[in-house]
């Protein structure tokens, strides 16, 4: 009598450890209500761990998702070189013949060239001591003298596009004086003579005219 009692006993439960194997593979499938209903001798404990089994494992799988990407670039910079050039001509010759109150044509003018940067532009003028006791003349619109330093003149020109043209004197042109007798002529011991040299320096960064020729100076004491 004892054994039949013990042979349905584990029947039974090897029963119920079957119905729980079908249970957690549909359990994912299934409400926990239509579980519930189904299988009514389960209790909310081993309910809610079931579930908490099946969510951990679908939770698992989404993790295997790839991550999303992607990939910008790159973006090349190129860089040329900064550049100032300039030249200095004169069309109307070198020796001329001083008669009162004559206005010789002299045409000195300084080329800013194209694809320059901006800068600060000087034209030196050099002359022979008795000049100006014989000669006269005026320099071109847009030149400012710089105090200080003799026949220095500057003035600030933007990037170029194109060639920039500046003539250094006004109307292109030189006076001998009127007072200029023929006495005081031949009392002439040096020929009067002019010259004329144009140099440019960088407005970027070199915000001062006296900076800008200071620089001219140190690089011609080099």
């Amino acid at each position: 009598m004892q054994e039949n009692k013990n042979c349905e006993f584990e029947e039974e439960q090897t029963a119920q450890a079957e119905e729980t194997l079908v249970l957690h593979s549909e359990v994912g499938s299934e409400s926990a209500c239509k579980v519930k209903k189904r299988f009514p001798w389960l209790n909310q404990k081993l309910l809610t761990a079931i579930a908490l089994v099946s969510c951990i494992i679908l939770a698992g799988i989404g993790m295997t998702v790839a991550y999303l990407t992607a990939t910008a670039g790159p973006i090349e910079n190129n860089f040329t070189i900064g550049n100032i050039d300039i030249k200095l001509t004169e069309t109307t010759g070198s020796s001329y013949q001083l008669i009162p109150g004559k206005a010789i044509a002299k045409d000195p003018q300084v080329t800013v060239l194209s694809g320059s940067e901006a800068c600060w532009l000087f034209s030196k003028i050099t002359k022979t001591a008795g000049f100006d006791d014989y000669l006269t003349y005026a320099m071109a619109d847009g030149w400012t003298h710089l105090g200080g330093y003799g026949d220095i003149y500057y003035r600030q020109v933007d990037a170029a596009e194109q060639n920039l043209d500046f003539s250094v004197h006004k109307d292109n042109a030189i006076v001998v004086k009127d007072a200029l007798t023929e006495e005081k002529m031949s009392a002439i011991t040096e020929k009067p003579t002019i010259a004329f040299t144009a140099y440019a320096v960088q407005s970027h960064t070199v915000d001062d005219v006296m900076d800008a020729w200071f620089l001219i100076l140190e690089e011609d004491n080099r």
